[in-house]
C-alpha cells in the first residue's frame, strides 16, 4: 500500500491560499522592476582607432576620414563622423593629433572619458585633389610627418589640447571647389572665421560641392542664410556659353570661443580673473547678444547674479563706476592753456567717458563734465 503524499506545511495551513501565492509572486516580481527602473544605464565607451596616415579629396579632414571605429560603437561616433577636424589652405599636408581630435569631440559634448585612443598617436593627411608643386610637396609632407611621429597619446587630462597643427603652406593655389565657396560665403555673411564652420551638406550634393573653379565658375545667392542652423543657396555653375541651375542646402554650426563663471557671481560684485573660465563650444544659433573676452570683462561688475557655468555676454556685464552718486568729484575746467580745478557733488554714477550731471557746493549751479578717471572729471 503507498504511502498518502505529504504536501509542504506552508500548503497545510488554513490561512493559505493559491490567490495568497499569486499574490507574493506578483509582489515579487513589481519589486524587481521597481529595481531595474532604478538602474543607471551602463556608461559607454567608444574606441576610436586613429590612422598614421589618411588621404582626402576635399578641403576639410573630417573624423571618419581619418578614424575608424567598430559598428558596435557607431551609438558614440556616427553623431560625430562628420566634425570637420582640419581645413587646408594653401598645403596639401596636416598632421591631425589624437590630443587635438579629443578636444574637439568635449567641444561637440562628447565626453573625453567616452572615448578611448588606439593606432597611431597622429595622422599624417594629404589632400590629392588638385595640382602641387612636387618640391614644395615634399617639403610639406616632411613638416607634417615630423609633426605626427612627435605627437603622444591623449589622456582626460590633456584633452584641452591647442588647436589642429597644419604644415607650412606653398604659393596660393588657383583652384577651389563650390564646397570652398559656399563655406566662404557662409562665413562672409556672419562674419565668422571659416575654421570655425561645421557645414553639412547633402551627401546627394557631393559630385555637385566637389566641382571646381576653374574649368567652372560660380554665381552664389543665397536663400536662407541669416544664422546657422539650416542653410541654402541657389547656384549657377557656368562652363563657356553653358549654365546650370542648382539648390543647395545644408545644416550649419560653429565653434565659439565662450566665457563661462567658474565661481558664482552676485549682482554688482567685481568679476575677478578666478571667477572665469573658457571653453570652445560647437552651438547650432548665434544669439545677439554680444560675447565677451575674458580680458573684457575681468575687473568689470556683474549685472546681475550668475550661477557656475553662465555664459557671459555684453547685457550681463556693466562697466565700474569711476563717478558714483553723492560722491565728491575733481573738476577741470579747462580753457585754452589754463586749468582751473574745483569740487561738484555727483547727481548720478557714470564710467569712463560718460557725460555725468554734477552740483556746484557752493553756489548750486546743475552742470555737465565727461569722467576722466576715477572721481574726476574734465569741462571743455
Amino acid at each position: 500500500m503507498k504511502s498518502p503524499v505529504t504536501y509542504p506545511r506552508l500548503f497545510q495551513t488554513s490561512a493559505f491560499t493559491i490567490q495568497t501565492f499569486l499574490l507574493l509572486l506578483l509582489s515579487a516580481a513589481i519589486a524587481r522592476a521597481n529595481t531595474d527602473q532604478f538602474m543607471l544605464p551602463a556608461f559607454r565607451i567608444g574606441t576610436l582607432e586613429l590612422q598614421s596616415e589618411a588621404t582626402v579629396y576635399s578641403s576639410t579632414i573630417t573624423l571618419k576620414q581619418i578614424c575608424r571605429w567598430s559598428h558596435d560603437d557607431d551609438a558614440v561616433f556616427q553623431p560625430v563622423a562628420d566634425l570637420v577636424l582640419s581645413r587646408f589652405a594653401d598645403q596639401s599636408f596636416a598632421s591631425v593629433k589624437a590630443d587635438d581630435i579629443l578636444n574637439m569631440l568635449q567641444g561637440a559634448g562628447v565626453s573625453p572619458a567616452a572615448v578611448r585612443f588606439t593606432g597611431s598617436a597622429a595622422c599624417t593627411v594629404t589632400r590629392i585633389d588638385q595640382p602641387i608643386d612636387r618640391t614644395a610637396a615634399l617639403v610639406q609632407w616632411t613638416q607634417a610627418t615630423e609633426q605626427s611621429k612627435s605627437a603622444t597619446q591623449p589622456s582626460a587630462d590633456n584633452g584641452l589640447a591647442t588647436s589642429v597643427a597644419s604644415s607650412s603652406h606653398h604659393a596660393d593655389s588657383p583652384i577651389s571647389t563650390l564646397e570652398d565657396a559656399l563655406t566662404a560665403d557662409l562665413a562672409n555673411r556672419l562674419q565668422m572665421p571659416v575654421d570655425s564652420l561645421q557645414i553639412k551638406f547633402d551627401p546627394r550634393d557631393d559630385k555637385l560641392l566637389g566641382m571646381t573653379n576653374p574649368p567652372f565658375t560660380f554665381e552664389i545667392a543665397p536663400s536662407r542664410l541669416h544664422n546657422l542652423g539650416n542653410v541654402s543657396w541657389d547656384i549657377t555653375l557656368r562652363a563657356g556659353r553653358s549654365s546650370q541651375s542648382a539648390h543647395i542646402a545644408a545644416v550649419a554650426r560653429g565653434w565659439q570661443n565662450q566665457v563661462v563663471t567658474a565661481n558664482s557671481v552676485q549682482f554688482n560684485q567685481i568679476i575677478r580673473d578666478t571667477d572665469l573660465t573658457e571653453q570652445r563650444v560647437l552651438v547650432d544659433h548665434l544669439d545677439d547678444d554680444q560675447l565677451l573676452t575674458k580680458s573684457q570683462i575681468v575687473n568689470q561688475q556683474a549685472a546681475m547674479d550668475m550661477k557656475i557655468g553662465t555664459l557671459i555676454t555684453a547685457r550681463k556685464v556693466a562697466a565700474v563706476p569711476m563717478i558714483r552718486t553723492g560722491q565728491l568729484v575733481t573738476v577741470n575746467v579747462r580753457q585754452g592753456g589754463i586749468c582751473l580745478q574745483t569740487q561738484a557733488r555727483a547727481l548720478e554714477s557714470a564710467t569712463y567717458g560718460q557725460q555725468v550731471h554734477l552740483r556746484n557746493e557752493t553756489t548750486k549751479d546743475l552742470f555737465q563734465a565727461t569722467v576722466t578717471g576715477p572721481e574726476q572729471a574734465d569741462v571743455r
